[in-house]
C-alpha cells in the first residue's frame, strides 16, 4: 500500500494503485506522500 495526498483538498489515503482519484473529492490532483526517508534525503 501506498500512502498518497490529494493536492486539491489535502485528503491522505492508501491504496495499491498509481494514478488514483482522491475518494473524498474525485480530483485526479494525487500525489504519492512522501516518507520520512525521503524527506531527510531532499536536506
Amino acid at each position: 500500500m501506498v500512502n498518497f495526498i490529494c493536492k486539491n483538498c489535502n485528503y491522505r489515503f492508501k491504496s495499491e494503485r498509481i494514478g488514483e482519484i482522491c475518494p473524498y473529492c474525485g480530483k485526479k490532483e494525487v500525489i504519492k506522500e512522501p516518507s520520512a526517508e525521503d524527506l531527510l534525503k531532499d536536506e
